[in-house]
């Protein structure tokens, strides 16, 4: 059995739930109130992925403007982005192009994966799209 490192990393706006998504994936539970995060936290979790084990490295990243220029440090070696919006922001939503480009630029792979997730979905009546409507 082989294990297999993987380096995936959360992107997005500020405030559209990266460290929420990450601490639940992780195993915490939902909290109404969190704090930002600064440059970014990471953890580590192993998952059985068919016959081989796999160690993800799970880098949530800050969105805030001023640690851009920490940007491709984070990115540097991920081949996996998680670029998440918060579906009653459209603005969240039309970043995610800048978001995946800068990250393509610094990731250091020439096919990474790219996964889009529109979060908050409790806020669903606020949604620039209603639900039944995107695709999914």
């Amino acid at each position: 059995m082989s294990l297999y490192r993987v380096k995936v990393a959360m992107v997005g706006d500020p405030m559209v739930g990266k460290t929420t998504l990450h601490k639940r994936y992780m195993g915490e539970h939902f909290q109404t109130t969190y704090l930002q995060t600064l440059g970014s936290d990471f953890s580590y979790k192993t998952e059985q992925v068919g016959e081989e084990k796999v160690e993800y490295s799970i880098w949530d990243i800050a969105g805030q403007d001023h640690f851009q220029m920490i940007h491709p440090h984070y990115f540097h070696g991920s081949s996996i982005g998680i670029f998440v919006h918060d579906i009653s922001r459209k603005e969240t939503f039309e970043s995610i192009e800048n978001w995946i480009g800068r990250f393509l630029t610094y990731c250091g792979y020439k096919n990474p994966l790219i996964v889009i997730v529109g979060n908050k979905t409790d806020l669903d009546d606020q949604a620039f799209l209603p639900l039944d409507k995107q695709k999914r």
